[in-house]
């Protein structure tokens, strides 16, 4: 009886010993999978090479009438092509200088200034979208230069000639915008700054307006920030 006692005591101790190997295992090719998974979403959506910018982005639209499309489309062309050649016109006449940081971390980050003619106190750091350069908002830096702004159109990280592995998203770029202000005011203690930003630089803008902010910044300006990282992602 006893004999029999320790073979079933075995038996139970190899049966458990083997659940706690395949468990150890299961867990282990989970943890594999998830961390697998999740480098694969970061590099699709963070890294700059990722395809992340290739992506559809549901909206709601007023859809014109048949007969208005081809002119709408047109009339949409037509004031592209103006904006462009006012902008090639503006860069001509405009001088600029290249100007760099480092951020917190130790990347670093580049931005080009456009100074006015005439002195001026004057400046707005325009903020660019997800996978976009400074060119796509020249236009909003040529109309606030035309205004009397000194423009400040910052390259974010991991975009044109910043450096950086990934993609800020705002939320880094929101101490990166820090660091653009303090650049400004220590060159020019009485800069009265207006930060604006489209898309993610939108974001970015209201991600820095919950900061401490010195008086310098007068108005902060977002255009199009998305509601939040996962709305902007497909999630089919």
């Amino acid at each position: 009886m006893g004999e029999f006692m320790r073979k079933g005591v075995n038996k139970k101790r190899r049966i458990i010993k083997i659940s706690v190997v395949v468990l150890v295992i299961l867990a282990v090719l989970s943890a594999t999978a998830t961390i697998c998974v999740g480098n694969y979403f970061i590099n699709y959506a963070l890294a700059p090479s990722g395809a992340g910018g290739e992506r559809n982005v549901d909206r709601e639209e007023v859809i014109p009438a048949a007969e208005d499309v081809e002119s709408l489309e047109e009339l949409i062309e037509k004031n592209r092509a103006a904006a462009d050649e006012s902008v090639d016109k503006w860069l001509e006449s405009t001088p600029s200088e290249k100007v760099s940081i480092k951020a917190r971390d130790g990347i670093t980050l580049r931005a080009v200034k456009y100074p006015t003619l005439e002195e001026s106190d004057k400046w707005v750091i325009v903020v660019h979208g997800y996978r976009q350069t400074p060119d796509k908002v020249l236009t909003v830096a040529e109309n606030f230069h035309r205004r009397g702004y000194n423009v400040l159109a910052v390259s974010l990280r991991a975009h044109a000639d910043s450096e950086g592995d990934y993609i800020g998203m705002g939320w880094l770029d929101r101490l990166d915008l820090l660091d653009w202000i303090d650049l400004l005011v220590s060159e020019n203690p009485d800069a009265e700054i207006v930060l604006h930003g489209t898309s993610m630089g939108a974001a970015a803008v209201m991600m820095v307006s919950g900061e401490k902010l010195p008086e310098n910044v007068k108005a902060i300006i977002e255009d199009c920030g998305y509601t939040s990282v996962w709305d902007i992602f497909p999630r089919n």
